[in-house]
């Protein structure tokens, strides 16, 4: 087994593929990757068991097909510490990797190809092609709703449906949820619904940062794999049933106002300064065409800031943990954001005022 290949190629892979190996491992052999060589092509591969990578090198010289494992964050580090713009020769002998580069060489101790854990061969059962900001919207849009290390599994993820013509992201972590539906060409008459644990989504989003503009999405029972021309993310997925979202929607929220999302946004960032440590609360006041937001904490410190809104409706005051709704401020875009209010007690719905593609709700704080 060798092959010859430049330092930079090889390089920008080992950095996808080795950030699975951050933490510790529930078997040694997971501080490895895999290097298979076959049909010209280098394929470097890692997995932690419930995430796997893949980084396929198309070879341009001379190689010999073979299969082996190799300590993964020991290969990234001498590849980086060479100079740039070299080529780099790896051979496999007996039961060591040689590296060898211009004036350097360095041998790794392996472990048989055979003994690396791998994912089970994938049989999916749906596939698509969807655009690349489109799935990165999809993702951005909702992730920052995922629960970490809630007790409620299902939380620890992002629901992602495929019905009809759209694709629809949802996360929630009980006390707010975020919701993004995007339509795209396929149409597909079964409705699908997978949960991707949380670090599956995190590495999604991070394979997006690649310049290809289509991904190819495929879905199976138990996993879900997102491929771009040189890389293959394959992840598990949560096997237990996701809440049902639709029930935060609230009723004839007759209250609502119109505000300038960046006004509202520097206004609330200033007033959680003084918010309590602990629950982060403040208070919204509305009245005709106006909102008076004020905070105080334990040691009886206190704010307030009142800005324009378009507001006709009667008085309502309402709470909110200030760190959620500024996540939502920071998630839209748009100059205006619209709010959706029921009462005192219900879920509030947000929304941007020129992207229907997305909506949020956060429950109300009782201070």
């Amino acid at each position: 087994m060798y092959c010859t290949i430049d330092r930079n190629i090889l390089l920008r892979s080992l950095q996808y593929i080795v950030n699975i190996l951050k933490g510790r491992m529930t078997l040694p052999i997971l501080n490895n990757i895999l290097l298979e060589i076959k049909n010209d092509r280098l394929y470097l591969i890692s997995t932690d068991l419930e995430v796997e990578m893949i980084a396929i090198i198309n070879l341009s010289s001379e190689s010999q097909s073979g299969l082996i494992a190799v300590a993964g964050r020991k290969l990234f580090d001498i590849c980086r510490a060479l100079p740039e713009r070299v080529n780099i020769f790896l051979h496999l002998q007996q039961d060591r990797l040689l590296i060898r580069s211009e004036h350097s060489s360095f041998l790794l101790s392996t472990i048989r190809g055979s003994d690396f854990p791998n994912l089970e061969n994938y049989d999916y059962e749906v596939e698509c092609i969807i655009q690349k900001q489109m799935l990165k919207k999809l993702i951005e849009s909702t992730y920052f709703s995922m629960s970490n290390q809630d007790v409620r599994y299902c939380l620890n993820g992002m629901l992602f449906e495929i019905f009809e013509k759209k694709i629809r992201t949802v996360a929630t972590d009980g006390h707010r949820l975020a919701l993004c539906t995007i339509p795209i060409d396929a149409l597909f008459t079964s409705f699908y619904s997978i949960i991707i644990p949380r670090k599956g989504v995190f590495e999604i989003l991070r394979m997006l940062g690649n310049k290809e503009n289509q991904v190819k999405l495929q879905i199976s029972n138990h996993s879900i794999r997102v491929g771009l021309s040189n890389y293959i993310l394959t992840s598990k997925l949560i096997d237990v049933s996701f809440p049902d979202y639709h029930c935060v929607f609230p009723e004839e929220p007759f209250n609502i106002f119109e505000v300038e999302r960046k006004i509202l946004q520097e206004a609330c960032t200033r007033i959680a300064i003084l918010s309590n440590e602990r629950f982060h609360g403040i208070r919204l006041f509305l009245s005709l065409n106006k909102l008076k937001i004020t905070a105080n904490n334990s040691i009886y410190e206190e704010a307030e800031e009142t800005i324009d809104v378009v507001y006709q409706n009667d008085e309502i005051e309402i709470g909110f943990n200030v760190n959620y709704l500024l996540d939502v401020l920071n998630i839209i875009k748009s100059q205006n954001v619209k709010f959706f209010i029921k009462d005192e007690l219900s879920s509030v719905k947000i929304e941007s005022c020129s992207d229907k593609t997305c909506i949020y709700f956060i429950m109300p704080m009782k201070l």
